[in-house]
């Protein structure tokens, strides 16, 4: 016998107390699919209602608009409202398209690529906001993923106060189980998920924003 079955043999013969409950795993995983499956929508917009849903439960928001221009004309009125002037972007294609129509809108871009770590840090955490866009949605548990092999960084998502993810309609992937199945496995090796706006109550239940990310993260979902 080897020395795993005498080992796992000795503990379930020193357990006084038996369990009533099945040893066999027989017919687990066809039942969690059939669970996952009953609360799962069944088209794109059955998810985006989801996913809207759980982000909003988290204190996250979302905000879908038909273009891309509409979406410009959002986020423009949005920065002047809270009085940001200049802005920065993960270096992901949607984000650095989005953030040269906002020059144009009169909306300064923050320069930090060609500094250091500790200058990138200083740099953005002067920043009040950061244009992002993560590459998938996770309807059922409403949380951003992105992948640091399309950003090239991590510090606009977490060192400014308002992070703004731009996504588009086709990035929804149900849930966990699903979003492995279309990533690619090298990709996957270094990844994050972002999970509505920053908070903790760790200290004296005192309630404290931004302690690990952003105090606000608005979702923008575009069409096309």
């Amino acid at each position: 016998m080897e020395t795993r079955e005498t080992i796992l043999n000795s503990l379930h013969n020193s357990i006084s107390i038996r369990s009533n409950l099945r040893t066999s795993a027989s017919g687990v995983d066809e039942n969690i699919k059939a669970s996952i499956k009953s609360i799962t929508p069944r088209d794109r917009k059955g998810l985006w209602q989801q996913f809207e849903n759980e982000l909003k439960k988290i204190s996250g928001e979302y905000y879908s608009f038909p273009t891309q221009t509409k979406a410009e004309e959002f986020i423009s009125g949005l920065l002047k409202e809270l009085k940001i002037p200049q802005v920065c972007a993960d270096g992901t294609n949607a984000a650095n398209s989005m953030l040269k129509k906002l020059e144009k809108r009169g909306i300064k871009l923050a320069e930090y690529k060609d500094k250091s770590a500790e200058e990138k840090k200083k740099i953005l955490s002067q920043i009040n906001a950061a244009i992002v866009s993560p590459s998938y949605a996770v309807a059922d548990i409403g949380s951003l993923v992105f992948l640091t092999d399309d950003t090239g960084t991590t510090y606009p998502h977490f060192l400014c106060d308002n992070t703004i993810a731009l996504i588009k309609k086709d990035q929804i992937t149900a849930n966990q189980f699903e979003l492995f199945e279309v990533l690619d496995p090298e990709k996957a090796k270094n990844m994050f998920f972002v999970t509505g706006p920053s908070r903790t109550a760790d200290i004296e239940k005192v309630l404290v924003l931004g302690a690990h990310g952003p105090r606000r993260l608005i979702v923008v979902c575009i069409d096309k």
